[in-house]
């Protein structure tokens, strides 16, 4: 349906591609793109044919000279559940204030189950091992500075008016003693309350074929034991209240796909990285939400150990400090170009402690996404999403166990000192060290298994 319709769709939404007579889109073909885990993009590439081209055979089509390509987005089953607590009428216009603030791409028009986007070419992700880069991180964290710092009157966020509120302020962080505005986390909390309910309520599919694997997938869910979240829940949001973490436009999913870079840098794929990319865009702004900074901030320290779960991945406390002392040196709005850092270690170690403490919340929100994903008859089915909801649930509760046994020595707010606290990122200490134990345990089989042959 999709590909019988997508010409007279994108001529709807497109009037260029109709405006000119002589200039006029006459066909389109349309490739899969990948990098879509909850939507199905495409390529639509606008072809012109041969009344222009008379010395080819009847019926050619070759790529349009003036019109450019442009991406479909097509919403997965029941995605719009996933944007609570703001509806899918006001993504559109979110997505307008954040393109037009420099980020992602331009969206053409929207239909009914989902948009036509501008083609952003010669750019690809970043890789794993390229976002783990420190010379990267630091060009990772002064964008996320940037885009905390976007006025998004669609999500409720205006950081001028609620500096204003605050009664002025730069951009250290609220738990550093500036004057700042922090926040509640009240969208991020309703967010994850809806989750919880879907993830607790929603069937899995029951066709025919995939009868076995709804049952385990319900086995799989019932160990989980989602209901005893509700009660835990409400304590873990009073404790990030206590962290006092500046209100942001938060992007929610900052994985190292939703980075791009232009395609020719790194093109060798080098080990050693000698220079940032020369320009990187953030896109895919499906999860925005005014929410405090320390949740995004949370959320891509735990990316880096990507959908495999593989927590030995994670950034250590002297990568932390370098990501948040880039991330306070980019949101004074500084000039970037000149290299250093305008954050004293005071304000960079309150940064750290932020993200530290919702890193619970985050293995909690996509926990309960897994487990939503896994309902959904659109779903990516070579991925098995419950195994990876369980093992970011399995985190949350480690997180949770470690955080309390923490609770005597950890102390948010003014003045508080390095030594005041222990790393909560590694704080599931147990699974971090059981994930490198394996490791290297594979990696000596591995040699002894070679060193024999």
């Amino acid at each position: 349906m999709l590909t019988r319709n997508a010409l007279s769709l994108l001529r709807a939404l497109i009037p260029a591609w109709t405006s000119n007579g002589w200039d006029d889109v006459l066909d389109v073909t349309l490739t899969p793109m990948t990098g879509g885990v909850t939507n199905a993009l495409w390529l639509a590439s606008p072809l012109q044919g041969e009344e222009y081209y008379t010395e080819k055979l009847p019926g050619y089509r070759e790529p349009h000279a003036t019109h450019a390509p442009v991406v479909l987005r097509v919403f997965g089953d029941a995605t719009a559940r996933f944007l609570e607590p703001f509806p899918r009428t006001t993504e559109h216009e979110a997505l307008e204030e954040i393109t037009a603030a420099g980020f992602g791409a331009k969206c053409l028009g929207t239909f009914v189950n989902g948009r036509a986007e501008a083609y952003l070419p010669n750019v690809r992700p970043l890789t794993p091992r390229e976002m783990a880069d420190p010379i990267v991180a630091a060009a990772i964290a002064r964008e996320v500075a940037r885009f905390h710092r976007v006025k998004c009157a669609a999500r409720g966020f205006d950081p001028e008016r609620e500096e204003e509120k605050a009664g002025g302020g730069g951009g250290g962080g609220g738990a550093a003693g500036t004057s700042e505005k922090t926040s509640s986390g009240s969208a991020l909390f309703a967010r994850i309350r809806s989750w919880l309910e879907n993830a607790i309520s929603w069937k899995f599919e029951t066709e025919e074929a995939d009868v076995e694997i709804a049952l385990a997938n319900d086995k799989a869910r019932v160990a989980m034991r989602l209901e005893e979240l509700k009660v835990e829940i409400d304590e873990l949001e009073r404790e990030c209240a206590a962290a006092n973490s500046r209100e942001a436009l938060c992007h929610s999913d900052l994985l190292c796909g939703n980075f791009l870079v232009p395609e020719s840098w790194n093109a060798s794929g080098a080990a050693v990285i000698t220079s940032p990319p020369p320009s990187m865009t953030l896109i895919d702004f499906e999860y925005v939400l005014p929410a405090p900074r320390g949740f995004d901030l949370a959320n891509h320290f735990c990316e880096h150990a990507g959908f495999e779960c593989d927590w030995a991945a994670l950034p250590d406390a002297d990568f932390k400090r370098s990501f948040c002392a880039a991330y306070l040196y980019g949101a004074k709005g500084e000039d970037l170009s000149g290299g250093g850092h305008d954050a004293g270690p005071d304000a960079v170690e309150s940064l750290v402690r932020e993200a530290d403490a919702f890193t619970a919340v985050s293995h909690l929100h996509w926990g309960l996404w897994g487990v939503m994903q896994a309902t959904s008859s659109t779903r990516n089915k070579a991925f098995d999403y419950v195994a990876y909801a369980r093992k970011r649930i399995d985190a949350f509760r480690a997180s949770r166990a470690t955080a309390r046994s923490n609770a005597k020595e950890l102390r948010f707010g003014d003045g508080a000192r390095a030594g005041d606290f222990k790393d909560r990122t590694g704080d599931f200490v147990a699974l971090r060290k059981a994930a490198k134990a394996k490791a290297a345990a594979a990696a000596a089989a591995a040699a002894k298994e070679g060193g024999g042959e």
